[in-house]
């Protein structure tokens, strides 16, 4: 027990030290350390994302078509643009702003690593897409955090970004920032008429604020969604595959960008980015009706076609064609009892989300019943953020998933 007794006072003298010590002495010993910036809190504040209604003009290389200039304006911190190997430096991006708008901040988020560090970039504006003017040249640190560059406030609604240096062997960029204020209300161009997207021929339709489309030719993707004001929503099928799309087009008109999403509008779901220009119809394609189609592949079809005010009450004549198919649904299926889901993930808390939630498919029963049908048919579910069906992980995300959807048991 002797050769004990040392080790026992000590211990004891110890924890007396620890106890008779105040209250804070601790935590001011230990330096705090502040993490990496993490999730899509780095986005926050960030103008040039495709869900504002931004999309992407031109790139002069990437990787691969899902490692694409429109990866850094997807809102997800996790994807990035990447340029082909030992080709990092002199890459150009151009991306668009929905409208006008006055920017007096500029930067990137890119990786600490070495191998795909970028460390000096430059940024010229445009405001019709021809003439760019130089807005800065910076050089950028070694940090998991995004950097951002105060300019001289000046308008702008194209932003082209060009990278002038690099440490290692590519250039990976996995946001670009842009801080400011808008000075006009976006104007979501058409989509309708006839494109070449990554080389392949397609054509979209709006009938009364739903979008049908196909891209490719013997075997071609279809589409069916609508739009909610800035970002056109549609789910797809091809053949066996099935999955979902966001594309915007550019405020010229003339060119559009897309994303898309095998099963879940994920990012680990993801697929290849489309980049699209104005075409002449050579054939126009007939708009094909997906929706039962859909609905037996993914147990669910999401009414992009239904568009909601910001109060969530419907608006009729921009869903006058999602409201009659899904009229002829619910005859068609007269007796099956149906399900109506309402998601909503964009607003601050769960009850605000519920809430929206609920006036949608208050409003939607209304019409409903105005167009003769039974609304007892139809089990009308307020989801809200609830049970999401997966981690929303950016805005792109939770703009996909707040959506009401119809369900068939």
């Amino acid at each position: 027990m002797r050769r004990l007794a040392p080790v026992l006072v000590a211990a004891m003298l110890a924890a007396a030290c620890r106890e008779q010590a105040p209250p804070h002495a601790e935590k001011r010993a230990a330096k705090p350390v502040r993490p990496p910036a993490t999730g899509d809190e780095t986005e926050r504040g960030n103008l040039l994302t495709m869900v504002r209604g931004a999309s992407a003009i031109s790139r002069t290389a990437e990787l691969t078509l899902d490692q694409s200039a429109l990866r850094a304006i997807d809102g997800n911190p996790d994807s990035a643009w990447n340029s082909p190997p030992s080709d990092g430096k002199q890459q150009t991006l151009v991306f668009a702003l929905p409208a006008r708008t006055t920017v007096d901040k500029l930067g990137i988020l890119t990786p600490q690593q070495n191998h795909f560090r970028v460390t000096e970039i430059q940024f010229d504006s445009s405001v019709d897409g021809v003439n760019f003017t130089p807005a800065g040249k910076f050089k950028l640190g070694v940090t998991a955090d995004p950097q951002l560059f105060p300019i001289a406030p000046r308008e702008m609604v194209y932003v082209r970004l060009t990278t002038i240096a690099v440490a290692g062997r590519f250039a990976r960029i996995q946001s670009v920032l842009v801080r400011g204020s808008s000075q006009e209300t976006p104007k979501q161009q058409p989509i309708s008429g006839c494109w070449s997207m990554n080389a392949l021929p397609a054509s979209f339709t709006s009938d009364r604020g739903r979008v049908t489309g196909t891209l490719g030719g013997d075997h071609p993707l279809v589409f069916d969604g609508g739009t909610d004001g800035l970002m056109y929503r549609l789910a797809w099928l091809s053949g066996p595959a099935w999955g979902f799309a966001a594309i915007n087009t550019a405020p010229d008109g003339k060119h559009l960008s897309g994303l898309r999403w095998y099963e879940e509008p994920m990012l680990y779901s993801s697929a290849e980015s489309w980049f699209g220009d104005r075409t002449k119809c050579e054939v126009t394609q007939q708009p094909r009706d997906i929706g039962e189609a859909f609905m037996k592949r993914a147990g669910r079809y999401p009414l992009f076609g239904l568009r909601f005010d910001s109060d969530g009450a419907l608006v009729a004549g921009e869903s006058a064609a999602a409201l009659d198919w899904l009229a002829g649904f619910a005859r068609r299926h007269s007796s099956q009892q149906l399900r109506l889901l309402s998601r909503e993930y964009r607003l601050p808390s769960a009850e605000q989300n519920r809430k929206r939630s609920q006036a949608r498919l208050d409003s939607l029963q209304a019409a409903l019943q105005k167009r003769g049908i039974d609304t007892a048919k139809f089990d009308w579910v307020a989801m809200g953020s609830d049970t999401p069906r997966e981690k929303m992980e950016d805005d792109l995300m939770r703009t996909m998933y707040s959506v009401v959807e119809l369900q068939a048991p």
